[in-house]
């Protein structure tokens, strides 16, 4: 079962108020069909499906992070040192250290350092593409899940 998703306060607020003023709108529209609360009417309307698809739109995609460049740690470590689109800096400042991922099920390839080290940054730069071989799935990890785990690296783990 999907997981329920949140709607940001500021938009459910939004929202709230759009419907109120649509509630509002309607009751005159209902009470006196005037030409002038018609037109009001489907002003809160079209405020509201704006609104509505604004929300949707942030619950889709809560957060959308992509990768700018990638950088091996070292031959046979399974660290990454990543920099993504919220860090401007010019050297990399963030490490994922796949390490305990690389026991489990699909990623189970990537222990082979040759095979790590074919990581390639996907489209858009929205995910890790690794080709596993011919026969096989690629082996994908998502820029948003590596965001998650990413940490500051620390001055004793500076680029080899």
């Amino acid at each position: 079962m999907k997981e329920p998703t949140t709607i940001p306060d500021g938009v459910a607020h939004n929202i709230a108020t759009s419907a109120a003023s649509l509630l509002d709108d309607a009751t005159a529209c209902i009470e006196d069909p005037t030409p002038q609360n018609v037109a009001d009417l489907l002003a809160s309307m079209r405020i509201m499906q704006h609104r509505l698809a604004k929300a949707l739109q942030e619950v889709e995609e809560p957060s959308s992070h992509t990768i700018n460049e990638l950088k091996l740690y070292g031959w046979g470590d399974a660290r990454l040192m990543l920099q993504f689109d919220d860090d401007h800096r010019p050297e990399f400042h963030d490490i994922v250290d796949l390490s305990p991922t690389l026991a489990q099920g699909i990623f189970e390839p990537l222990r082979d350092p040759a095979i790590f080290q074919q990581v390639t940054i996907g489209p858009h730069g929205r995910m890790l593409v690794w080709k596993v071989g011919v026969d096989k799935d690629d082996v994908v990890l998502s820029a948003d899940a590596l965001w998650s785990m990413r940490r500051p690296i620390k001055s004793s783990e500076e680029a080899q």
